[in-house]
C-alpha cells in the first residue's frame, strides 16, 4: 500500500512509473485486496505480476511435469550470485525454510520444485527488466524470495535497487541498496569520521547524546512503533482472543473456498489453509495453557541476583532473519553452542518473544530445559526488555534489536547477522561459534566494554541519513483504505464493522476521535514524503559508492 502513495508523489514529477507485485506470489493469483486497490487507483501505471508463472508452476505440479532448466540455473550461478549463492537465496523463502520453524501450513514439495520456481522467477524478472528498462527500483516491501532475486538482477545490470532498513533508533529508517545484507560504505565512513571526532571533542551537547541519555533515563526502551508490532504481553484478554480466533477461522475458510479452483497445490506459492486453520486453534489453546500455567513452563527469577547472558528468541519465520543471517537460523543450535561456551558460574536466560507464545510446540521448551545451565525466564516478568538487559552481563541474539538496546544500556552483545549497528565495537558480529567462549569471558571483567562516543556516533549517523517514519500512521491508513475498497465491492456491514474496530484499536483511538479520511491521508502523505526522500538519498549514495563491488562477498559458516 505505501507504493500507492509513493506513486502519487512521483507522478507529480512526470516520472515514468511501473509497479511490480507478487513479492508474495499469491497476490495476483488470488486478486488480493492490496493488488486490487493499487490497480483500481493507479490505472495509468503498468502493473507487472507473477500470475503467469504461478499458474505455470501449478499446472506442472498437477501434471507432475517439473523439469529443471539446468542452463538457466548455471546462468543464475554465474551472473546472479553476487550477494548469496542459490541455496542461501532460497533461504529467503518461508516455505523453503520449514526445517527452521514450526509453521507447518506449507505443503512439502521437492527441492527440484523450488529450483524450478527459482528459474521461473528469474526469467520473469529478466523479462520485466528488458521490457520496462528501469533506471531505479524503489522497494517498499519487507519480505520473501522475490526481493533477493530483484536485488541480484538489478546489481548485475548496475541498476540502483533501494529499500529502507530499520536503524533501531526510535522510528528511523535508513536507505540500503543491498536489502541490509551489507552495510553501505557511506554509513561506515560517516560513523568512523564521527567516532574520530568524538574521541577528542566533547559529545555531550550533541543530539545523539541527548537521545542516549533519554533512553537510559526512561522506564521503558521500546518505541511506539515497536510496541505496535510487539503488543504488550499482558494486554492479552481471553474473550477478545476467542473472537479474534473465530474471525481468523472464518477468513481461513474463505481462503479455502478461493483455493478450491486451483486444487490443493500450495507451496511454494501460498499456505495450505486447511492446516493453517488447524494450527490457529492449536496455537490458541497452547497460548492459553502457557499463560494460565505459566509457572510450569517458565521461571520467575530475580534477575538482579543472577549472573547471566540474555538470549532473547526471535519471531520465526521472519524474513529479515532469513535474509540477514541465513547461516544461523537455528535458535536451538545456537543456544546449545552458548550453553557449552559460558563460564561455569553463568546462566543463560532464554526469553521467549511475546509474538511467539503458543506458536512453538511445548516440546521445544522442554528440550531446552534439559540443558542444565539454561533458565527459561518468564516473558511475563517484565513488560519491557529494559530490565532483562540492565541486569545481564551481555546479550546474544541472531540479528535482533536487543543487541543495540544492550549497547544503549552499557552492555556488550554477540550477533550472527548483518545489522546497521555492527559498526559498534561492543557488538561482536561473528561467523565462528567457537569464538563465543572468549568473547563472553571478557564480559566477566570490570573492564568497560561499551564506548559512549561510539554509540553517539552511531545515533548521529542514523539521524543524518535516516528519516523518522511512523509505520503506525501508514499501516492504519492502508487498512482504512482496504475498508473503503470492501465497501465499494459490496461486502457486508459486519465485515466492515469488524475491520473498523480493529483499526481503531491499532491506532489507540476512540470512534469519536477518529480523524477524517482527508486528515488521515494528509498525515500519510507526509510520512510517504519521508519515504521518498530516504529512497532518493539511497539512489544518490549508490551512485557515489565506489566500494560497493569490493564489499560484496559471501559469508559462510
Amino acid at each position: 500500500m505505501p507504493m500507492h502513495f509513493l506513486a502519487k508523489l512521483l507522478r507529480k514529477e512526470n516520472v515514468n512509473l511501473a509497479a511490480l507485485f507478487d513479492i508474495y506470489p499469491h497476490e495476483s493469483l488470488f486478486n488480493s485486496t492490496h493488488y486490487r486497490f493499487f490497480k483500481e487507483n493507479n490505472k495509468d501505471i503498468p502493473v507487472y505480476d507473477m500470475k503467469k508463472i504461478s499458474t505455470k508452476l501449478i499446472d506442472n505440479l498437477k501434471a507432475k511435469n517439473i523439469q529443471i532448466d539446468k542452463e538457466m540455473l548455471a546462468k543464475i550461478e554465474r551472473q546472479y550470485t553476487s550477494f548469496y549463492p542459490i541455496n542461501l537465496q532460497l533461504m529467503c523463502s518461508q516455505p523453503y525454510t520449514t526445517y527452521y520453524h514450526f509453521c507447518d501450513y506449507f505443503d512439502e514439495v521437492s527441492y527440484e520444485t523450488y529450483l524450478y520456481w527459482l528459474t521461473l522467477y528469474y526469467q520473469r524478472v529478466e523479462q520485466i527488466f528488458d521490457e520496462f528498462k528501469p533506471d531505479v527500483i524503489y522497494d517498499t516491501e519487507r519480505a520473501e524470495l522475490g526481493r533477493i532475486i530483484l536485488l541480484e538482477v538489478a546489481h548485475a545490470r548496475r541498476i540502483p535497487y533501494v529499500s529502507l532498513e530499520g536503524a533501531r533508533v526510535e522510528n528511523y529508517w535508513i536507505p540500503t541498496y543491498s536489502l541490509g545484507i551489507k552495510l553501505g560504505s557511506f554509513f561506515r565512513k560517516e560513523f568512523d569520521s564521527l567516532k574520530e571526532k568524538y574521541s577528542t571533542e566533547d559529545f555531550e551537547n550533541s543530539r545523539g547524546f541527548q537521545y542516549l541519555k533519554n533512553i537510559r533515563n526512561k522506564a521503558n526502551i521500546l518505541s511506539e512503533d515497536q510496541k505496535m508490532i510487539n503488543p504488550i504481553v499482558n494486554e492479552w484478554k481471553l474473550f477478545a482472543e476467542i473472537k479474534r480466533l473465530l474471525y481468523r477461522t472464518i477468513a481461513g475458510v474463505k481462503k479455502i473456498l478461493t483455493t478450491i479452483r486451483i486444487r490443493r497445490v500450495a507451496a511454494p506459492l501460498y499456505a495450505n489453509y486447511f492446516v493453517r486453520i488447524k494450527l490457529l486453534w492449536v496455537e490458541f489453546f497452547r497460548n492459553s495453557l502457557m499463560r494460565f500455567l505459566r509457572n510450569r513452563y517458565f521461571c520467575n527469577v530475580n534477575t538482579k541476583e543472577l549472573k547471566y547472558v540474555l538470549c532473547p528468541l526471535h519471531v520465526i519465520p521472519e524474513s529479515s532473519l532469513f535474509t540477514k543471517a541465513p547461516n544461523f537460523c537455528s535458535e536451538s543450535f545456537l543456544i546449545e553452542a552458548l550453553s557449552k561456551s559460558v563460564p561455569w558460574d553463568f546462566r543463560i536466560l532464554v526469553k521467549e518473544h511475546w509474538g511467539m507464545l503458543g506458536k512453538r510446540p511445548l516440546s521445544f521448551y522442554n528440550q531446552l530445559k534439559k540443558l542444565k545451565n539454561i533458565v527459561l525466564v518468564s516473558p511475563f516478568l517484565h513488560e519491557d526488555p529494559k530490565q532483562y538487559i540492565q541486569d545481564c552481563k551481555g546479550v546474544v541474539t541472531i540479528a535482533g534489536t536487543s543487541a543495540l538496546e544492550a549497547a544503549f544500556l552499557g552492555k556488550p552483545s554477540i550477533i550472527f547477522g548483518s545489522m546497521s549497528f555492527e559498526t559498534l565495537s561492543c557488538v561482536n558480529k561473528i561467523t565462528d561459534i567457537t569464538k563465543i567462549k572468549d568473547i563472553i569471558a571478557q564480559w566477566d571483567t570490570n573492564e568497560k566494554l561499551v564506548n559512549d562516543p561510539e554509540i553517539v556516533s552511531y545515533i548521529e549517523t542514523v539521524l543524518k541519513y535516516g528519516q523518522n517514519i511512523s509505520l503506525k500512521t501508514i499501516l492504519y491508513y492502508c487498512a482504512e483504505s482496504e475498508k473503503a475498497l470492501l465497501r465499494r465491492l459490496g461486502l457486508g456491514y459486519s465485515t466492515r464493522r469488524r475491520l473498523k474496530r480493529r483499526l481503531y484499536k491499532l491506532l489507540g483511538k476512540n470512534l469519536k476521535n477518529l480523524p477524517s479520511p482527508e486528515e488521515l491521508e494528509e498525515k500519510v502523505m507526509a510520512e510517504t514524503l519521508k519515504i521518498k526522500e530516504a529512497l532518493e538519498m539511497g539512489v544518490k549514495l549508490f551512485e557515489e559508492d565506489k566500494d560497493l563491488e569490493a564489499e560484496i562477498q559471501f559469508e559462510t559458516c
